[in-house]
């Protein structure tokens, strides 16, 4: 059985521990923020900063998911709701869309994937890799960086982790899309 804490219930507990931290003098306004305001997610990599937006994904392709997702109430007040969002889907109109900088950073990707699958957007059979080149093409900045596996050694295209990211720079070769290797180690 799945038990469901409505969001205004955790936001109201987390602002109920902010209040009473901020009467604290020996807590730094810096700190309060970042460790106990009710809008801050704790624990992660990067930290919120003020002008940042923020869109949260159930799944990245969920054919049908989304419609069966209900909206959540987020703030009673400015009658905010979440609502489910196909992250491929809004992927490729954002790279669809760009018009002077994409840049794509991670540990690995496959230029062969097709971001949308169903739908009315079904159209394009584009794959990642030839949407970047195309966009670079057409006078788009394209930076893409892959993690150079430090498990490969030269003479193999494929990591202990698969990623295939020889391959992907292979991919890029001879195009305008400007794709490097990032070593995780300072040894190679």
């Amino acid at each position: 059985r799945l038990r469901f804490t409505p969001a205004t219930v955790l936001i109201s507990r987390q602002l109920n521990v902010y209040t009473a931290k901020k009467k604290n003098p020996k807590i730094k306004e810096k700190k309060l923020v970042e460790q106990y305001h009710p809008n801050v997610v704790q624990n992660t990599y990067f930290r919120a900063h003020r002008g940042d937006h923020y869109i949260l994904y159930q799944g990245t392709h969920q054919p049908g998911l989304v419609a069966q997702l209900p909206d959540i109430l987020l703030d009673a007040e400015t009658n905010s709701v979440f609502s489910a969002r196909s992250y491929w889907s809004d992927l490729y109109a954002a790279l669809s869309e760009a018009e002077h900088f994409i840049c794509i950073s991670g540990w690995a990707i496959n230029p062969h994937l097709r971001l949308i699958r169903t739908g009315p957007d079904h159209e394009s059979r584009q794959s990642l890799g030839q949407l970047l080149k195309d966009k670079a093409d057409n006078g788009c900045l394209v930076f893409i960086t892959v993690w150079d596996d430090p498990s490969a050694p030269d003479s193999y295209r494929i990591g202990l982790n698969g990623t295939l990211n020889e391959k992907v720079v292979e991919y890029f070769d001879h195009s305008k899309v400007i794709c490097v290797r990032v070593s995780r180690s300072t040894k190679r």
